[in-house]
């Protein structure tokens, strides 16, 4: 049986909002694919909710002025497991293919170094789907071509065809 590791990956922001954190696409995929006879797991890399603060990424120095205002917008934050502990992770399960979720763009550059971390370490399949894989997808594939599938439009639909 083919095992497949589902990744809700942790991510980078001023702030988060509580419907950023639910993997909810993931646990759809995860039915599926168990109704398809596979062994699914899903690490939510965003619980517990800890978030890091970090200095404040050199592209978006010209924002130092309005931060504070409004008050939620304070500081650059790593919300979610460390990559280092994701990766460790990801070798303990030894998963067949390892699926992340991108929802948005401002979080694929830390998708992308969990991607690269991942193949870097274990030279396992990755598959990318979300939103930001399905707007983007020959930007994805073309910015990170390490990716073995980029998964556009309903995970539900798409893995029937991809």
């Amino acid at each position: 049986m083919k095992r497949i590791l589902l990744i809700q990956p942790p991510l980078q922001d001023f702030y988060t909002t509580p419907i950023r954190l639910y993997p909810l696409g993931l646990l759809y995929v995860a039915s599926v694919l168990k109704t398809c006879g596979f062994q699914v797991e899903i690490l939510d890399c965003l619980t517990p909710l800890r978030p890091k603060s970090l200095l404040l990424p050199e592209k978006f120095s010209y924002l130092k002025p309005y931060l504070g205002q409004p008050h939620f917008f304070k500081r650059y934050q790593h919300f979610g497991w460390p990559v280092e502990k994701l990766v460790a992770r990801v070798g303990e399960r030894g998963p067949d293919l390892v699926a992340l979720n991108c929802s948005f763009a401002a979080y694929f550059s830390t998708a992308a170094e969990l991607i690269l971390a991942i193949k870097r370490k274990y030279g396992m399949p990755v598959m990318v789907g979300g939103n930001q894989a399905t707007c983007c997808r020959e930007e994805i594939r073309s910015r990170l071509p390490e990716i073995d599938y980029v998964l556009a439009g309903p995970a539900v639909i798409g893995l029937a065809y991809d």
